[in-house]
């Protein structure tokens, strides 16, 4: 369970290990601040829409399956009514709450990767490595993402606790791991591949114990069917379950590529997938344990996202981007013949993927701040719109569709009780996307559209800048150039 003794004296050793706790957030937090100050966007009002529901209606909805048949009470419904009972539309409190729980994350992985390597460092270097990952962007800028980190941390913590029994613990940490088991599988889906990772990591570990993770493949396979039920009326949309090899396949062959270097990393692909397919060989030979337990968590936390038909998704790489740098990590320690030619190869594949995760990261955070600041600056002007127009049906042109998409379609205005807002029929290039339901209600018709204008029933404003703009006039007289002549 711990690794070998220190060399320094328990004294001198205390403040550098403090530091060393210190680096993997440190590190987090200057590739991800700017997630800190974003906004809510998109999915984040279907939420907020939902925890303001009357108490009696959310209760019993806190169990019922919601978007693709899923089931996260305490991620997503329980996160967000407590969080906005107690902070309502300020977001820093829901972002401050997801970087401390990954903070605690990079610790629990730092502490695994110590297990398995008997070294700190390596634990370290793992950790940060993972939260430089660029699957980690949305969780760390998106409140909805929650439930990557808070199920990471479920299954991190009852992974520790699964170890200390099966290495003889008492019988206290089965029974408390189970509890995270279940905590986890109220956060994300994912969780239902626990008990495989208990397994591996027993039998990685050689512990006698390590059967008594079979145990919990029962409650695994209750969760996956009920998921699947609840996802029977899926077929046609974005979240469409196949079981089909094709589209395994496929998707393993996707995430595999854009976890170790994504699109913009083309070049980089052939060499390092190479260089890791080496050290894989290897390290796999040698039997190290970091290096086995590595490869077999991101494949089996990946495993859940490989049966979407219609669905690939960076985001989705959170959890199992904590294997591949554990992976990596353990890499590092090889202590047979050839011990630079193979740290060479790690380190490469280290830099390639931090550097093309960088890259992509802080893209990624940075149109998720600029979304939630579109966001929130049409919240608010379409709220002072409405206090200076209260009778009047109020139309919006000049709509682009990353910002429709990232707030009114999911129902932004009628969060803030704001009635009778419609986007005009010219003037928004927005697309119907497919999976998606039909947003025509979302746009006034254009009979509509020239009897509100013409009567004075309706204002028009300007969207297209952080502050709206009143075009009611210049509006009312290009309707014909806008709309085309009556009748038409």
């Amino acid at each position: 369970m711990s690794g070998p003794p220190d060399k320094f004296p328990a004294g001198k050793r205390t403040f550098p290990r403090f530091l060393a706790w210190l680096i993997p957030p440190a590190i987090c937090l200057s590739v991800y601040w700017v997630g800190l100050w974003c906004w809510f966007h998109t999915d984040d009002f279907s939420l907020l829409s939902l925890v303001r529901l009357p108490p009696d209606e959310f209760w019993a909805s806190m169990i019922e399956p919601r978007a693709q048949g899923t089931f996260r009470p305490l991620s997503e419904r329980l996160f967000f009514y407590l969080f906005h009972g107690w902070f309502g539309f300020d977001a820093f409190p829901f972002r401050a709450a997801a970087f401390a729980t990954h903070f605690a994350n990079l610790a629990l992985l730092a502490l695994l990767t110590r297990q398995l390597s008997g070294k700190l460092g390596l634990g370290v270097f793992a950790a940060s490595l993972w939260t430089i990952h660029h699957g980690l962007a949305y969780p760390l800028t998106w409140s909805s993402a929650f439930n990557q980190i808070l199920c990471s941390f479920f299954m991190l913590s009852g992974l520790l606790m699964f170890a200390r029994f099966a290495a003889g613990g008492g019988r206290g940490w089965y029974w408390a791991q189970l509890a995270a088991f279940v905590g986890g599988l109220g956060s994300l889906e994912t969780a239902v591949v626990y008990p495989a990772l208990c397994l591996a990591l027993g039998l990685v570990q050689r512990q006698k114990r390590a059967l008594w993770a079979l145990p919990l493949l029962s409650v695994s396979a209750l969760f996956g069917w009920l998921q699947i039920a609840g996802s029977s009326g899926l077929r046609g949309s974005i979240y469409a379950l196949s079981f089909h090899p094709e589209t395994i396949l496929a998707n393993l062959a996707w995430y595999a590529r854009e976890a170790i270097a994504p699109a913009q990393g083309a070049p980089y692909l052939l060499p390092c997938g190479l260089a890791l397919t080496a050290l894989a060989a290897l390290q796999l030979w040698a039997r190290n344990r970091a290096v086995q337990f590595g490869l077999c968590w991101f494949l089996v936390t990946l495993a859940p996202y490989l049966v979407f038909e219609g669905r690939q998704a960076h985001y989705y790489l959170a959890i199992p981007a904590a294997g591949l740098a554990v992976f990596l990590a353990g890499a590092l320690d090889w202590k047979r013949s050839c011990r630079q030619l193979v740290a060479a190869a790690a380190l490469f594949a280290c830099a390639v993927i931090g550097w093309q995760s960088l890259d992509l990261g802080r893209a990624v955070a940075a149109n998720n701040y600029r979304f939630g600041l579109s966001a929130r600056n049409l919240l608010t002007g379409v709220a002072h719109v409405r206090r200076l127009h209260a009778d009047k049906t109020i139309l919006l042109t000049g709509v682009a569709q990353s910002v429709f998409y990232s707030s009114v379609y999911h129902g932004i205005f009628r969060l803030a009780s704001i009635s009778d807002v419609y986007l005009t029929p010219d003037g928004n290039t927005i697309a119907q996307l497919p999976g998606y339901p039909p947003i025509a209600a979302h746009f006034a018709t254009a009979r509509d559209t020239r009897l509100m204008v013409t009567e004075g029933s309706a204002v028009v404003y300007n969207a297209s800048q952080a502050r709206l703009r009143e075009i009611t006039s210049q509006y009312r007289a290009t309707l014909n150039v806008r709309l085309g002549p009556p009748g038409e």
